[in-house]
């Protein structure tokens, strides 16, 4: 019987640390969030459910209703067993009852490891068109403290001033690394045209967002890269990256995440961090300092794009 939740921060603190609890927790906390629409079925001990919630964000770059649908499920078979399998079914019926394809737009995200998800996905009647999947690394502990590869780079976290001085560098450094990187938005055919808006409203609120932690690589008061983390008390995430045209294939983004790692484990913190599935590049350099898959899901679109709002 297996765990899963949507929030990646939580699930990596599961896998850690092993703790159901952990899982049981954060389904308790979703019953009392009234800003998603929350389903829940159960048998005995296990736990299915799912949580539909509106994208302001994505709404506003395309005039329609866009909402995600994200699992979660609690000591509950991810393979076929014939006594879950009505259970499964009154969720996914509940569901597609649920989905308003005529005028609203959903990305599903299932995980790629739940076999009775995926198959529903298969055999339904609704066409839910498959757009590349997402795979998510964390990391826990370091024997010791990472070396940097280049020592001409500069590293270091950005204050508001600091920011406020390389702005317009890196938000266009940012638009250069974006422009050529195809994801689930250009993939879906609905979706495909007002894609790359998606990214580059990303890369300026990050920058101009006062909360965010920058941690940006120079080459003498140059700025040649730059790493967005989200810090909570017990984890960080690496978010948003970018680096130089002139400094891609030397490492510089891997020394980046050398520098944010060695910053965050020094507190007995973890790291998640995560990506499309296809993006390699970046993985390689995860993999190269000891970041672990943990887990992928994959991004299904079905409904309509309608400007209704």
């Amino acid at each position: 019987m297996a765990y899963y939740h949507f929030n990646r921060k939580k699930f990596a603190e599961f896998i850690i640390n092993k703790n159901p609890e952990i899982i049981s927790n954060e389904i308790e906390k979703l019953k009392n969030d009234s800003s998603k629409k929350i389903s829940i079925f159960s048998k005995g001990e296990t736990i299915l459910g799912y949580s539909m919630e509106h994208s302001t964000i994505l709404s506003d770059i395309y005039g329609s209703d866009i909402n995600f649908v994200k699992f979660f499920y609690h000591n509950a078979p991810e393979t076929f067993k014939d006594e879950y399998e009505q259970l499964y079914e009154d969720l996914w019926n509940e569901l597609e009852q649920n989905l308003n394809i005529e005028d609203k737009y959903y990305i599903i995200q299932i995980p790629s490891q739940n076999l009775n998800f995926l198959d529903r996905t298969i055999s339904s009647p609704l066409a839910y068109n498959f757009c590349s999947g997402t795979v998510n690394y964390f990391i826990s502990n370091l024997s010791q403290p990472l070396a940097q590869i280049n020592q001409d780079l500069n590293i270091n976290e950005l204050e508001m001033y600091g920011v406020k001085k390389v702005r317009d560098e890196l938000i266009e450094m940012g638009y250069r690394s974006f422009e050529k990187y195809y994801s689930q938005y250009h993939i879906a055919p609905a979706t495909r045209e007002r894609a790359p808006i998606i990214y580059q409203n990303w890369i300026k609120n990050a920058i101009d967002d006062e909360n965010t932690q920058i941690i940006c690589a120079f080459v003498d008061d140059d700025p040649m890269a730059f790493l967005t983390i989200e810090n909570e008390s017990s984890c960080i995430e690496l978010v948003l990256s970018a680096v130089s045209e002139k400094m891609r294939g030397k490492k510089v983004y891997e020394d980046m995440i050398r520098y944010a790692t060695n910053y965050c484990i020094q507190d007995d913190r973890f790291i998640v961090t995560s990506t499309q599935i296809n993006n390699y590049l970046v993985q390689r350099a995860w993999i190269n300092i000891g970041y672990k898959p943990y887990y992928t899901f994959y991004n299904y679109h079905i409904g309509s794009l309608k400007r209704n709002i």
